[in-house]
């Protein structure tokens, strides 16, 4: 039996010297898309939260991600 398996490039998009990655368009979609869903169901709670704590929380998040990536990649693949 014959199997084909594509051979997709991690690179999404290449500007000269910055390559974006399929894995960091999934990141920003991501953020995006939560902070739209949060946005509207808090409208539709009585607006406990602001929009500037919402905006705040979601860049400590983008952050945190980051660096706990860059963490977690250190921890469990260079253990040397």
């Amino acid at each position: 039996m014959i199997f084909i398996q594509p051979s997709i490039s991690p690179i999404a998009l290449s500007f000269g010297f910055v390559d974006i990655r399929w894995y960091s368009l999934a990141y920003i979609f991501t953020f995006i898309i939560g902070s739209i869903i949060i946005k509207k169901l808090n409208k539709r709670s009585y607006n406990y939260l602001s929009e500037k704590q919402i905006d705040s929380f979601f860049i400590w998040a983008v952050i945190g991600v980051i660096i706990g990536g860059r963490v977690g990649y250190v921890l469990f693949y260079q253990t040397n």
